[in-house]
């Protein structure tokens, strides 16, 4: 166990800063000079328990960004699957009303608030009390989420089927 000068000491090096800042931070160190705050936090972490407890949060701050990247790579893998499922459609609410002989297709925006709208890029209201809703591109979601799985071009083109027709069919049109 340490003291909580000793863990204040570690944690501020986890934080990020130097030995010297660290050190300060921790101690009353007025009257040293650099140098000598240099040499002694040295000797301090070199100390087995602080050692020992500088590796620990150190690997459990490397684990936590780990997962954090994980997180956030599952969620950006989600969203753009999100976006390439989505249809506009969706968002409105079509309907067609006849009167003496004209036709005229209505479309109403649907409540929001109680869907996924993570697929919209922009929003936006014309003078009249139009809406225009701009979806994000099913081609940017498809390139965002073949970056995300490390399918390269090269494997894309492994994969393409190539459709051979056999010679009696060749320039007929269908």
């Amino acid at each position: 166990m340490l003291t909580q000068k000793q863990e204040k000491f570690v944690q501020g090096l986890i934080a990020g800063k130097s030995q010297r800042e660290a050190y300060k931070a921790a101690y009353d160190c007025k009257r040293m000079k650099d140098n000598s705050i240099d040499n002694t936090a040295c000797k301090l972490l070199k100390k087995p328990k602080i050692a020992q407890r500088y590796e620990e949060l150190r690997h459990a701050a490397e684990d936590k960004a780990g997962d954090d990247a994980v997180s956030m790579r599952a969620k950006l893998i989600e969203h753009w699957k999100n976006v390439l499922r989505t249809d506009i459609a969706n968002f409105y609410t079509i309907k067609n009303v006849s009167a003496e002989g004209i036709t005229v297709t209505l479309a109403s925006l649907k409540d929001l608030s109680k869907m996924d709208t993570s697929c919209i890029q922009e929003l936006s209201f014309d003078g009249k009390g139009g809406v225009k809703i701009k979806c994000y591109s099913k081609d940017v979601a498809a390139q965002a989420l073949e970056r995300l799985y490390g399918i390269t071009a090269e494997e894309k083109e492994a994969k393409a089927i190539e459709v051979v027709l056999p010679e009696e069919l060749e320039g007929m049109d269908g």
